[in-house]
């Protein structure tokens, strides 16, 4: 598939380790964004900074589909239908995934423009800190609220690196 990309390889790989999975809920459950602090990680191991600011179209599709579909998943979820049709709600698991692979492929795309790369200097755990921290500042959230789970992550995500 066209969306397919080494971030994406990467998301993947990241989230199947034990614990990933329940450290991004929890951080999900405090209004941040999966896929942008998966690609901090990510433009670690490539030793570039996160961006700035994400672009228009990136935003757009987070909060025009993205979240509005994540929302319809959780209210399916916790409500009487998703028992009586749980076929419904696998359809909508797999809708959001592929939303996911988008929003990752967009993500990618930002990484491919003229990027620069970080010191050597730098450990590329200081640079997921400090990505993670750029990503973080944008957000209406105390950045030592989740202090925890982004430590946690950055503690995978050291010992995963991407595949080359």
């Amino acid at each position: 598939m066209i969306y397919n990309n080494p971030l994406w390889d990467y998301a993947l790989k990241l989230y199947r380790q034990a614990g990933v999975e329940d450290i991004c809920l929890s951080l999900q459950a405090q209004g941040v964004q999966i896929n942008p602090v998966l690609f901090a990680c990510w433009l670690a191991h490539q030793r570039k900074p996160f961006p700035s600011a994400l672009n228009e179209r990136v935003l757009a599709w987070q909060k025009e589909l993205l979240g509005p579909l994540r929302a319809l998943r959780y209210h399916f979820r916790q409500s009487d239908w998703r028992h009586d049709y749980p076929e419904c709600y696998q359809h909508f698991k797999q809708v959001e995934l592929e939303a996911e692979r988008i929003d990752l492929y967009h993500l990618w795309q930002l990484s491919q423009m003229d990027m620069q790369t970080l010191a050597v200097d730098l450990g590329v755990e200081q640079i997921m800190q400090d990505n993670i921290h750029t990503y973080i500042q944008s957000l209406e959230i105390e950045p030592e609220s989740i202090k925890q789970y982004t430590d946690a992550l950055v503690r995978e995500a050291i010992k995963n690196k991407p595949d080359d």
